[in-house]
C-alpha cells in the first residue's frame, strides 16, 4: 500500500487548491496525509518585530510552523530598527524549522524624509491624540507605515527572494494550510495575496483619495486595464469607500514592489506627506497600488487559512474542509464574509465564484463618506 501514499497526499493538496481557486471540488473524502514538497519556492517569511514583542512573535512562529512550515521549512527574516538581543535571536531560531536571518533596518529607513515639516507632523499627532484616533499620536507607527509602504523591499536580506509572506506578532492560523501559497503565487502568476478586507478609519486618510485621483489624472498610462479600482469606491470614484486588504497578512511578489511602476507610485504618494500629516497606512497604500497598477487577475484571495489577527478572524471553509484541516474556529465568528468586510464586493465586481461555504448575500455599502 505504500506506493499509494504520495498520490493520495497530492490529491489532498489539489483539493485544498481547488477550494482556494473557487472551482469544483474533486472529492470530500480525500486523505489528509502529510505532503512533503519536492522543492521550495524562492520565498521567505518576513516579520518586523521589536525585542519586547518576543512572546507574541513566538506565538506566531509556533502557529505558522504547526499549521504550515513544518512541511516546507521556509526561510524567515526578522527585521528591527534596533539590534536584536541575543535572547531574542536564540529563542526565535529555536522555534523556526527553516533558516533564520536578522536584519537591522538602516536609520534612513526609519526617519523623516527631508520634505516633511516635523513641527507640523508633531502638531497633527497631538490633534489626533485629543480626538482619540488609534495610533494617532504614535510617531514610530508612522515610520513603520512608511517602511512597509516603500522601503522594506530594499533590505539586503530580502534581495535574494522573489516572494515574501508577512507575519506579525500575536497572530494565529487556526487551520492547517495543506498547500503552498508561494507555489500558488508563482504557478498562477499572482502578485498579491490577501485574506481579510476590513474598512480603514476615515479619520486617518482624509486626503488619500484625492491624491490617488490626482495620480491617475497625471499618469493615465500607468493605470492597468481590467484593474481593481472599483473595489475602492461605491460611487463611481467620487469617494474612497475605505475598503482595503489588511496588510498584516500579505503574500507579495517582490519583483512588483521593486519595479519602477510601484516605486514611481510610492514616491508620488510619499511626497504628499499623508503618512506623517495624516496617518496613511501601508495597508491602504498597498491596496491602492495593486488595485490601480495591476489587472485584478493578479490578486489572490487565500480562503480557509483560519487566519486570526485581533479582532478579526477568517473561518470560511466548508465543514468537510474544516475537519480535514483540523480547524479550531467557528463559521459564525468569521469576519471575512461578514457585513463589516469588503470581500463580497471583491468577488461580486469581478464575478468570481465564491468559496463553497461563503454566504450568497451581495455586497452592501456601509461606509458613509464624511461631508
Amino acid at each position: 500500500m505504500a506506493k499509494f501514499t504520495r498520490p493520495i497526499a497530492v490529491l489532498s493538496v489539489l483539493l485544498a487548491l481547488a477550494y482556494v481557486f473557487h472551482g469544483q471540488l474533486l472529492s470530500k473524502n480525500a486523505s489528509p496525509t502529510a505532503f512533503v514538497p519536492a522543492s521550495r519556492e524562492n520565498a521567505t517569511f518576513f516579520s518586523l518585530v521589536r525585542n519586547s514583542e518576543l512572546p507574541g512573535m513566538l506565538q506566531s512562529i509556533k502557529s505558522v510552523e504547526e499549521r504550515f512550515n513544518n512541511k516546507y521549512h521556509y526561510h524567515w527574516i526578522f527585521a528591527n530598527n534596533e539590534p536584536f538581543t541575543d535572547d531574542f535571536k536564540t529563542a526565535v531560531a529555536a522555534m523556526c524549522s527553516g533558516t533564520v536571518e536578522f536584519s537591522l533596518i538602516p536609520p534612513e529607513y526609519w526617519d523623516y524624509p527631508e520634505w516633511i515639516d516635523q513641527k507640523l507632523a508633531a502638531d497633527v499627532r497631538r490633534q489626533m491624540r485629543r480626538k482619540g484616533i488609534k495610533y494617532g499620536d504614535n510617531e514610530s507607527y508612522r515610520h513603520m507605515c512608511r517602511f512597509f509602504s516603500g522601503l522594506f523591499y530594499k533590505l539586503d536580506a530580502l534581495r535574494p527572494f522573489r516572494y515574501y509572506w508577512r507575519v506579525e506578532p500575536n497572530v494565529e492560523f487556526r487551520c492547517n494550510i495543506a498547500y503552498d501559497p508561494f507555489q500558488v503565487m508563482r504557478t498562477q502568476e499572482k502578485v498579491y495575496g490577501f485574506t481579510l478586507t476590513p474598512l480603514e478609519l476615515h479619520t486617518t486618510v482624509a486626503t488619500l483619495w484625492n491624491a490617488t485621483q490626482e495620480y491617475m489624472r497625471q499618469y493615465p498610462d500607468r493605470v492597468a486595464a481590467n484593474n481593481n479600482m472599483a473595489f475602492l469606491t461605491d460611487d463611481d470614484g467620487e469617494s474612497f469607500n475605505m475598503c482595503h486588504f489588511w496588510s498584516n497578512f500579505e503574500i507579495g511578489d517582490l519583483d512588483f514592489f521593486r519595479s519602477e511602476t510601484y516605486m514611481h507610485f510610492f514616491d508620488y504618494m510619499d511626497r504628499k506627506g499623508g503618512i506623517f500629516y495624516e496617518r496613511w497606512g501601508d495597508a491602504p497604500l498597498h491596496t491602492i497600488a495593486v488595485s490601480m497598477l495591476l489587472p485584478y487577475t493578479k490578486l489572490q484571495y487565500f480562503a480557509g487559512t483560519g487566519y486570526y489577527h485581533a479582532p478579526n478572524l477568517q473561518c470560511d471553509g466548508p465543514n468537510w474542509l474544516q475537519e480535514q484541516n483540523e480547524c479550531i474556529c467557528f463559521a459564525e465568528d468569521d469576519f471575512a464574509w461578514s457585513s463589516g468586510s469588503c470581500l463580497t464586493k471583491f468577488f461580486d465586481i469581478h464575478q468570481l465564484e465564491r468559496p463553497e461555504a461563503a454566504p450568497t448575500t451581495p455586497y452592501a455599502p456601509i461606509h458613509k463618506p464624511s461631508k
